[in-house]
């Protein structure tokens, strides 16, 4: 794997205009101005005022059905109602079935409501307080494995007699195409586990690869798990304008793209499909790695689900503090393979003159 060496050079950048697309009525009312305005003020009022929004929770829950039980158990308060509120009595009166019946369900859809509001401002995916150990876990096996190349290393230079070569030591304990190697399989297996607290019991597939670039184009893909699941789409549709992997790279943000399938009924999608796997659906998160020195994106992460609205938009800050856990490291290899190249081409050029 090499990296140009050459003065930085300006990337051509794509402007992508997405279209409206249609949503059923379902997922208007759940996107509408009035509905996340409602979730959002509620989610405010809820941290401001614990205790009066616990009490407003009790009086919307336990209210309605101990009206209609006192309603139809005591006369005195029926007529009550009908003398203040003559409509609502007979609307009673004449449909008492449904006033018993949704005394009986009230809590209910109330409840389900209230869960329904809560997964519209919902900010970090289900299972996210475990996402620390994880993470660690993750970090721990990459730094386990470079721990024991440095000790065997460190053994089989006590117990040799010959003089130490500076150069080849460095080559040695310096991995960095297996270190990057490890943190793809790192990054796979924390994402693998959020998604499974985020979907318990569910079945599917999710593949991490780990593409090269070189001013905005993807030179190669030398790594991805898991190492059974080959990259499919060959690198030249990967590399048409519309790629995603592209469009993380030319606009140097993370791309998520929800629904794949709804992404290519736009009139510009963010995705560039396999013609021979064009009716597949997933999800899918572009992630770019910007490498402030050069002045260039040199990788992107691509994280593919096979269902779809397994990454969700609403959760990408917490994708990005993720992501970056791992971005710090492979910047780190990065440079270290760039040291590595220079010193072998130094060394090979000294012995030449």
């Amino acid at each position: 794997m090499t990296q140009s060496r050459e003065k930085n050079r300006r990337s051509r950048k794509i402007v992508v205009k997405s279209a409206p697309i249609k949503k059923s009525i379902f997922e208007k009312w759940k996107d509408s101005n009035i509905l996340v305005g409602l979730a959002t003020y509620a989610r405010r009022f809820s941290k401001n005022h614990a205790i009066l929004f616990s009490l407003f929770g009790t009086f919307v829950l336990t209210f309605p059905p101990y009206f209609l039980q006192q309603y139809y158990q005591i006369d005195r308060f029926a007529l009550k109602i009908k003398e203040y509120l003559p409509d609502a009595g007979e609307f009673l009166d004449r449909y008492m079935v449904i006033g018993v019946f949704a005394s009986c369900v009230w809590a209910f859809f109330i409840i389900a409501f209230y869960k329904f509001l809560k997964s519209i401002y919902q900010e970090n995916p289900n299972g996210w307080t475990e996402m620390p150990t994880l993470l660690l876990r993750s970090i721990d096996n990459i730094v386990g494995t470079k721990e024991q190349r440095f000790s065997r290393f460190l053994i089989d230079l006590q117990n040799s007699d010959s003089p130490i070569n500076i150069g080849q030591t460095f080559n040695s304990i310096t991995q960095p195409a297996s270190q990057l190697n490890e943190l793809v399989q790192g990054l796979h297996s924390s994402m693998l586990a959020l998604l499974q607290l985020e979907n318990p019991g569910e079945k599917f597939t999710l593949k991490v690869n780990f593409a090269q670039m070189q001013d905005g184009y993807i030179n190669d893909i030398p790594f991805h798990y898991p190492n059974n699941h080959s990259v499919k789409t060959p690198i030249h549709i990967l590399n048409k304008p519309n790629s995603s992997i592209r469009h993380a790279a030319n606009t140097k943000s993370i791309l998520i793209i929800e629904s794949i399938k709804r992404e290519l009924d736009k009139d510009s999608p963010r995705f560039s499909p396999n013609p021979t796997r064009k009716d597949e659906d997933g999800s899918l998160i572009c992630y770019p790695i910007f490498y402030e020195k050069f002045n260039s994106v040199i990788f992107v992460i691509s994280i593919y689900s096979d269902q779809p609205y397994y990454f969700k938009t609403r959760f990408k800050a917490s994708y990005i503090e993720l992501l970056r856990s791992f971005e710090l490291r492979m910047k780190l290899e990065f440079s270290l393979l760039g040291i590595r190249e220079l010193s072998n081409e130094q060394a090979i050029q000294s012995s030449v003159d």
